[in-house]
Order: C-alpha cells, then structure tokens, then sequence
C-alpha cells in the first residue's frame, strides 16, 4: 500500500526532467513537494497549524525526514485539527512518544499540543490565524528575486517579527528560523529562485476556479497536495465537511493513497482500486462509494450497477455511519479507474 511519501515519489517520477528546479528539490519526494505545494499560498486554518507543527518538528532535522513522516503525523494529530488536538491528556501524549511514525521528541510533542491550544486563542481574537499570520506580510506574498540558492535569507525582519509575536503567545518551537521556513512553505513569501520553472507569481497566487455548484477546478494530480487544495477552495460549510471527510478516511485507513481526478477527491489502496470519492454542490458534498452496493447497509444514492452515493447536506454528517462505509470499502476490490463515466457514478 502506498502512502504520502510514496505517492508523491510517484508524481515527481512522471514530470519532465528537463524543468529547472530550486537546488534543493533532489529527490523524488521533495521534487514533488516542490511542484505541487512550496511556496503556493495557504489560507486554510487546519493546514497553516498543519506546517506550523510540521516545520516545528523539523528543528535539527531534515525536511526530507518530515515529508516521509507527514502521513504518520496527520493520522497521530487528529488531521491536524487544533481544537481536536488542544484537547490531548496525558494519555495520548504518551501514545504520541511511543508511536515510531512520527518523531518521539516529548517537547516537540508536547509543544504541537500547547501551540494547538494557542492557535485557537489567536483564531477567538482575530477570526481566523489566517488573517493573523498574513499580517506579517501585509496579506498578500512578497515577491523576492534571488538569482542562487545562497542569497535567500535564513530569517529576515517579518520573521523576527512573527517569531517574538507567536512566543508572546505562548507557542513554542517558533523562533525566526521555523517561521521564515513556515512562510516559505506556505506561500508567505516566493522563494523560489528566477530561474526556477515555479517562480512566475501568477503560478503561486492563483485561485482555484469554482465550478457550477462551487465545485473546486483542480487539475488533475496524484498525492495529498492536490487533495489539500481542493478542500482548502471548497465555499462555506462545504470546507469543513471535506476536512472531515479527509481525516476521517486517513484515521480508519493509514496507507491511503490520494488523488484528484475530473475535480474531485480520490482514495484509494495501491492494488485494490479507488473505493471512495466526493465531489462539492450547491447545497451539499456527495460521497460516492464505488462499490457501494456491497456495503452494509448500503448508501441509498444511485441506481447503478455498483456504486452509491450519500449527499450530505449542512449540519447533517453521520461520522460513525460514514467511518463504518470508509471501512468497508477499503476491504473490497475498488474501481480500477477505466473510464470518467465510470468515475461519476
């Protein structure tokens, strides 16, 4: 079965070699890292704490380490919802220090708890930590022009100025460092040197077109990348049901495999076939379970041979009902993928 770090080694095998890359994109995973997220502007919550934590975690490591251990750490922080993991005792913090996926640093650990609980308090003041961390940059990407890898800067005045503002706070692993490599990933700043094929700005800032219904354009890629961008663009009420979704099918199913085909979400397991897929609407997310006719009991959406379907509409998810589908469907043979017609049953 294949998971992140393995699906985006699978991308990065099928772009052209002959693009000009940042020095550091080497291997396949951070090539693909590279391509299809650094640097690309972030402005969902869930992921922002996702690369706080992440870039955190990386002090004294490398990033390669923490791309190969950023499935093990989705599933081990709650999808990195904060208000789920603000939550964490004592308990589950030493699960946390015995679980190999991830790194077993007790402060490291400890800290993505303390800032979760942080994070929400900056969220309470200022509606959302987007709107906060954006500040720094006066909300919208600061465009640098660096010809060679040695001229990016390691810190810079934005990022001391964040550093000392979150430690006021009271988050933790946040000195100048982290959160200048936090701004590079999530867009804050365009780091990407000028003769790198990523560096055009219109590249980085542009915004998922939404679709009739509001359904994000996102084209076509394997990986979590993709998928993060599809549910970061999906409007309103609809976001928080494609997060929940998402975390939900990493929780019962570790070694997910992730795309987005014909815009829309796909999971599956590398041998078996994809078993589920959602796609957005105006007033609601269907959740199509390709051999849903084999579940018990079966989604009551769709005449079709084998697949079914459940919309689900505002305020109205079945969390136990929908862990028990994910679960079934990732027993059984999915759907090979043969054709789009297929697909959108």
């Amino acid at each position: 079965m294949v998971a992140f770090a393995a699906t985006l080694a699978k991308v990065a095998a099928i772009q052209t070699n002959d693009k000009a890359r940042c020095a550091w994109a080497r291997t396949s995973l951070s090539i693909a890292y590279h391509d299809l997220e650094w640097g690309v502007p972030v402005h969902d919550d869930n992921t922002l704490f996702e690369f706080l934590t992440l870039e955190g975690a990386q002090a004294g490591l490398s990033w390669e380490t923490i791309l190969k251990k950023r499935d093990a750490y989705r599933q081990a922080f709650a999808g990195f919802n904060p208000a789920l993991v603000a939550r964490f005792r004592a308990a589950q913090v030493a699960r946390l220090l015995a679980n190999p996926g991830i790194v077993r640093n007790r402060l490291k650990i400890a800290s993505t708890v303390s800032n979760a609980k942080a994070f929400l308090a900056v969220q309470r003041e200022f509606g959302s930590f987007d709107s906060y961390v954006w500040s720094f940059v006066g909300g919208t990407p600061r465009m640098n022009r660096w010809r060679a890898p040695g001229q990016v800067p390691a810190t810079t005045p934005q990022s001391d100025a964040m550093s000392r503002d979150l430690l006021r706070r009271g988050f933790k692993f946040v000195g100048s460092t982290i959160c200048y490599a936090f701004m590079q990933a999530v867009g804050m700043v365009n780091d990407h040197t000028m003769n790198c094929f990523r560096y055009e700005g219109h590249l980085l800032s542009a915004k998922p077109t939404l679709l009739t219904g509001g359904n994000p354009q996102i084209a076509k890629a394997g990986g979590d990348g993709p998928v993060q961008a599809y549910i970061a663009a999906m409007p309103g009420w609809k976001r928080d049901v494609g997060r929940r979704l998402d975390a939900l099918i990493v929780r019962r199913v570790p070694s997910v495999r992730k795309a987005v085909k014909w815009n829309s979400p796909f999971y599956g397991i590398e041998g078996q076939g994809w078993f589920v897929s959602f796609h957005t609407f105006a007033n609601y997310v269907k959740v199509t379970f390709f051999r849903g006719t084999s579940l018990q009991p079966a989604p009551g959406g769709g005449k079709a041979k084998e697949a079914r379907w459940i919309d689900i509409h505002k305020d109205d998810f079945d969390e136990a009902l929908m862990a028990e589908w994910i679960c079934q469907a990732a027993a059984i043979p999915g759907w090979a993928g043969a054709s789009r017609k297929q697909a959108a049953i």
